[in-house]
């Protein structure tokens, strides 16, 4: 057990969601651009913000690292391509297994694993859970779509903002949890830039997630997420001396 990275990656699927949400969520948009003046498609710009949405956005991917042991888990999501990547374990490489399934079957499984690396949160959190702009992304997402499965969160991933020995939100640390203004929220690629980390983004990024989902290359999007929560442990190894002064 021990500190626990993790970070999701998610696309839109517009045509899963009922008519009427469709619906909802186009005239929602409309009468927002038309306040605004915008003339864009408002159908479109909807399919477009869909993946950054935690209430109809879908969950493709769950990478979890441990960060003292330096081994992951990597959840797929297989909906659209279960023949070609059947549900199941199977071992990626020698610091990684894959778990492929719905969408639900992988937030089961996260939240098991969660308590069983990293225990149960709260002030008196045994471990931390390691993310970056997890508080405002990741957390509500899995804990949203965990709640449409039914499935009851095993951990608050969205607790107490100044608790980073049970939430460390590595965008909240490098800011001073919000002492330094907007203008000084970086990416991910930034601090790794900074601080000497390989980039995660050398071979994609978060806008091409749902296309290589969608195509069905599998691999390349477990690739991707084992270097986002490998690059998020390393981050959280170099701020650490910075996090244990925030916390004194």
């Amino acid at each position: 057990m021990g500190p626990l990275v993790i970070d999701i990656e998610t696309a839109e699927r517009f045509d899963n969601l009922a008519l009427p949400v469709q619906e909802y969520l186009i005239n929602r948009e409309k009468q927002r651009m038309d306040q605004s003046d915008e003339i864009d498609d408002p159908k479109e710009k909807v399919i477009e913000m869909l993946p950054l949405n935690p209430a109809a956005g879908t969950i493709v991917a769950i990478g979890m690292w441990l960060v003292n042991e330096d081994r992951g888990l990597v959840l797929i999501n297989n909906e659209l391509d279960e023949e070609t990547n059947p549900s199941g374990y199977t071992h990626f490489d020698q610091e990684t297994v894959v778990v492929y399934g719905s969408e639900q079957k992988i937030l089961e499984v996260f939240w098991a694993k969660l308590v069983e690396k990293a225990g149960y949160g709260g002030r008196n959190a045994k471990y931390p859970i390691i993310t970056f702009n997890g508080r405002l992304f990741d957390g509500p997402f899995l804990m949203l779509r965990s709640a449409i499965y039914g499935i009851k969160p095993s951990r608050n991933l969205v607790g107490y903002r100044y608790n980073l020995n049970d939430n460390c939100d590595l965008m909240e640390a490098l800011t001073f949890m919000g002492a330094l203004s907007w203008q000084h929220r970086y990416s991910l690629d930034f601090w790794c830039h900074q601080f000497g980390i390989e980039s995660p983004k050398q071979d994609m990024d978060g806008s091409q997630v749902g296309q290589v989902w969608r195509s069905g290359d599998l691999e390349r999007l477990v690739r991707y997420s084992i270097s986002d929560i490998r690059a998020t442990a390393e981050l959280y190894v170099y701020a650490k001396p910075l996090i244990e002064s925030i916390m004194e």
